[in-house]
């Protein structure tokens, strides 16, 4: 039978993967695709719910990296400038 993947490898790997630049680049992405830093409302409820889903593995990510609120606020700036709007909303 498999081990289990073990909470403290979890942690690793993630950091292994979205602690480098091009993984924090790709998170940065993945946070401006994905509707974090907007709302992701849809009048169709399948729309909505499909919309959600997506944030919410952005958002799990977010967490278990337990990314700090200034790290967040970094993030939406390098998004701003990634897609070339103001860093407002």
């Amino acid at each position: 039978m498999a081990k289990a993947y073990a909470d403290s490898s979890r942690l690793r790997d993630y950091r292994a993967v979205f602690g480098t630049d091009a993984g924090q680049r790709v998170l940065v992405d993945m946070m401006t695709l994905f509707g974090v830093f907007r709302s992701n409302f849809h009048h169709d409820a399948h729309v909505n719910a499909y919309r959600n889903g997506q944030r919410d593995v952005v958002l799990h990510i977010i967490h278990y990296m337990q990314m700090k609120p200034a790290e967040l606020v970094e993030a939406r700036l390098t998004a701003a400038e990634m897609i070339g709007e103001e860093a407002t909303s």
